[in-house]
């Protein structure tokens, strides 16, 4: 069997980017809405996706992506990094 590096590359690609806007989607209700809701502007869809990119993130959701793009990172390690930024208690 052949392998068609490009669209290994391709398929890498999209998971990473895949999961760094899952990041940043989450970051949203952990540290951007404290600042804006101080100011009183939330916004609440922004709101609502940050918690389900959260839900995402610290559940069983980003294991399952590592493992069916067959990525080679530790999902404990991401939620580690992405916890310790915002302080978030374990």
């Amino acid at each position: 069997m052949q392998v068609d590096y490009k669209n290994l590359v391709f398929i890498t690609t999209m998971a990473l980017s895949a999961l760094v806007t899952t990041l940043l989607d989450a970051a949203y209700i952990l540290g951007y809405r404290s600042k804006r809701n101080a100011e009183g502007k939330t916004n609440p869809k922004l709101e609502n996706s940050s918690k389900e990119a959260y839900a995402f993130i610290s559940g069983t959701g980003l294991n399952i992506m590592i493992d069916y793009y067959h990525l080679d990172y530790d999902p404990e390690e991401i939620r580690n990094k992405f916890n310790g930024l915002f302080k978030v208690p374990s």
